[in-house]
């Protein structure tokens, strides 16, 4: 990971806590901070404000820094290209793929082990540059941190990834543990998702 890494975390779920810092120790990743997770009837609003949460502990921090949710995994270790482009927002997991009826533009190519990122959903595991999230900051609007209009994700997907250096690790790294959603309060498994995307990653 780059910089100080934040772990996104409900109160009352120490399991996920207890699973998420074992693989932090398991992969390397040095002091992880919890974050306190924002919690109320509106889950989809408190996930939104939880991420910005996260982001201003990051900004504070004086440096690029990397926001973990509680349930990621991750299937390697951590290798970092040895040499990065300018970069505001880099993915070590994401969902490239969509679902049924999504068209987009996919992933290119940039350098081996990197793709230029145009669309995709999931937050799990992101480093953010210093001034990309000073911009986040600043430009989070009203959908996203006082309604439940606009996901987080997906905001990050309209609102930034078209305009700045947002890039994937190829293969990536990082997925969600299949578990219960607290956001969406059902069962949820995205494995098949990362699978398909690296899949892609490496066809291309």
């Amino acid at each position: 990971m780059i910089g100080q890494t934040f772990i996104i975390n409900i109160a009352e779920r120490a399991d996920r806590w207890a699973e998420v810092t074992a693989e932090c120790e398991r992969v390397g990743i040095e002091n992880p901070i919890r974050i306190d997770a924002v919690t109320g009837d509106n889950r989809p609003l408190a996930f939104n404000q939880s991420q910005h949460k996260a982001i201003k502990a990051g900004i504070a921090t004086g440096a690029a820094f990397t926001v973990l949710e509680d349930d990621c995994v991750f299937t390697n270790g951590l290798p970092i290209p040895q040499w990065l482009p300018a970069w505001d927002i880099i993915y070590w997991g994401c969902n490239i793929i969509g679902n049924d009826v999504t068209v987009w533009q996919m992933p290119v190519r940039v350098m081996p082990g990197l793709f230029r990122l145009y669309n995709s959903w999931q937050s799990h595991a992101i480093s953010y540059s210093l001034q990309m999230a000073q911009w986040i900051d600043e430009h989070l609007d009203s959908t996203v941190i006082s309604s439940s209009q606009h996901i987080y994700d997906d905001w990050l997907r309209t609102a930034v990834m078209p305009y700045f250096n947002v890039y994937v690790v190829a293969p990536m790294i990082a997925y969600q543990r299949p578990s219960r959603s607290d956001i969406w309060n059902n069962e949820a498994d995205y494995t098949g998702c990362f699978k398909q995307g690296n899949e892609y990653l490496n066809s291309h």
